[in-house]
């Protein structure tokens, strides 16, 4: 009888031990837990700056080169950015270029698909008696193929567009080898024109 009682003490404290000891385990696991989540918020929240603080920079050093571009393309110009329509998918933003003489020409700038990646990219353009002509083009960035595709960015492709008029872009010459890039761009400069035209005339209807 005493045996059993004994044995019964034994069980119950056996029990009671391996109750606290869960109980302590739950408490550590918990704690471990709020620890690792502690750990994973404060790290996204890091990353979350970090991005936004790279975005930002980006951001500064792209509104930084737009008017050496802008003015390379248009010289002895200022330029004022249009809000008159809404711009969408590959046309981004359009500027005016005046000088004391008044409007002299747009700059246009597109996002367009390229082969292998978007290629951002400002095209001019002025309207002469009516007819939309190029006054330059200028790549900014793009993933075209090294020595093929990225030979459009450079001014034997590029200066073949000075003064060209839009109805007779099909006497550009593609740059070897990269055909359907070249026929890109030129896509590129005839959509900076389609879109002149439109601004032109939402001008005249105003005026």
């Amino acid at each position: 009888m005493q045996s059993r009682n004994v044995n019964k003490i034994i069980s119950e404290v056996g029990k009671q031990i391996l109750k606290y000891t869960k109980k302590i385990w739950a408490v550590e696991a918990v704690n471990h837990a709020l620890k690792l989540f502690s750990i994973c918020l404060c790290a996204t929240l890091i990353l979350s700056a970090a991005d936004a603080l790279i975005k930002i920079d980006g951001e500064e050093d792209t509104l930084e080169k737009y008017p050496e571009i802008l003015s390379e393309i248009i010289p002895d110009a200022e330029f004022y950015e249009l809000d008159i329509m809404e711009f969408e998918g590959e046309v981004k933003t359009v500027w005016e270029a005046k000088n004391s003489g008044g409007v002299i020409g747009y700059c246009v700038l597109l996002d367009i698909a390229g082969l292998r990646g978007p290629i951002e990219m400002v095209a001019g353009v002025c309207e002469d008696d009516g007819i939309i002509v190029v006054m330059g083009v200028k790549i900014i960035s793009h993933n075209e193929t090294q020595g093929l595709g990225s030979l459009v960015t450079e001014n034997e492709f590029l200066g073949q567009f000075q003064s060209a008029e839009i109805n007779n872009l099909q006497n550009i010459q593609a740059v070897t080898g990269a055909t359907a890039s070249s026929e890109i761009v030129k896509s590129g400069v005839m959509l900076a024109a389609e879109t002149v035209r439109k601004i032109i005339r939402i001008l005249e209807t105003d005026g």
